[in-house]
């Protein structure tokens, strides 16, 4: 077995010069040297183009994609389609790696034969805030357990870029360019179907840089996540009649719920006025489903609430949840 298997690092670009470079340095300067470094442009208006050629230059590990905008999914579809490593890795071009990332995971891999080991992570906020670590355990899944967990929302969190894979998990499945959030979650679940061991690492060695304000990662709701629901209702479907099932319908309940929670305290009404009644009628679908220790007194009285006095509800929600 090849003690130094290549990695392919995928990073999709679009409109973050301001990082840009810490980015590529954090990846350039890994411990670990066999890299395959894939830069994708995805239409970017700034500068990012002309950083990316430059970096091409100076390192002879990095290729460059220069394509129309399409969106991240598209974007990591087509470093994918060019990827040689035995291993894939991802990385947000607003966001930087621990020297030591790669080498450690892909260790971690080596000794335990794993096609996906995740790390923990760390929110890093532009605005001065503290930084926020998200541990994960140390943790090894085989068979069966890891679809259950996943779904479960468990050991495994939904994010691509804290993990590598084996290439191989990716033969005949691709990024859907038609889901704009929560692209993850789904990639993470069709990846995993076809994984015979997860290994999870406690190090925190991935940064999510998060920017202040009204920006997409951190407003209340916009229309692409409010349309995320879709991505968990496609694993409740495909779980039908399965034993993961339930498991998947309670995940599915409080993702609802989350999104309720936002949606109510928006001050977006066609927003409201569009996706309230989806969620409630979500919600009804499934009530008989919502009993037990996996659901707490909070969602039993929300979903009651919801289900008979849906305006109450949403006044509730908005002034006091």
């Amino acid at each position: 077995m090849n003690s130094t298997p290549l990695v392919s690092v995928i990073v999709p670009i679009y409109n973050t010069e301001k990082y840009l470079d810490r980015c590529i340095k954090s990846i350039v300067n890994q411990t670990y040297k066999n890299l395959e470094i894939i830069l994708v442009d995805d239409g970017s208006p700034d500068n990012c183009p002309s950083i990316c050629d430059n970096w091409a230059n100076i390192d002879s590990r990095i290729n460059v994609i220069h394509q129309k905008n399409s969106g991240v999914s598209a974007a990591r579809n087509a470093a994918l389609d060019l990827a040689t490593g035995e291993y894939i890795g991802f990385v947000d071009s607003d966001d930087f790696i621990e020297p030591d990332m790669y080498s450690l995971l892909v260790q971690k891999s080596l000794d335990t034969d794993a096609g996906c080991v995740s790390c923990g992570f760390v929110f890093d906020y532009i605005d001065g805030r503290d930084s926020v670590l998200i541990k994960a355990e140390d943790f090894v899944l085989n068979g069966d357990d890891i679809l259950k967990n996943y779904i479960a929302d468990k050991l495994i969190r939904p994010e691509t870029a804290n993990k590598i894979y084996k290439k191989s998990l990716f033969d005949n499945v691709r990024f859907n360019p038609d889901i704009h959030y929560a692209e993850d979650l789904l990639i993470n679940y069709e990846l995993l179907k076809n994984a015979k061991t997860a290994v999870g690492i406690s190090d925190c060695l991935y940064h999510y840089v998060q920017e202040s304000g009204n920006s997409s990662t951190t407003a209340l709701i916009t229309p692409y996540r409010a349309q995320s629901y879709c991505v968990l209702k496609q694993i409740v479907d495909e779980q039908s009649g399965t034993p993961l099932f339930e498991i998947a319908v309670c995940r599915y309940i409080k993702g609802i719920f989350a999104l309720l929670t936002r949606l109510c305290k928006c001050k977006d009404k066609a927003l409201f006025d569009k996706y309230f009644p989806i969620y409630r009628s979500e919600i009804k679908r499934y009530k008989h489903l919502i009993k037990g220790a996996d659901y707490s007194k909070k969602h039993k009285l929300a979903a009651f609430l919801l289900v008979h006095f849906p305006h109450l509800f949403a006044f509730v929600t908005e002034r006091i949840l």
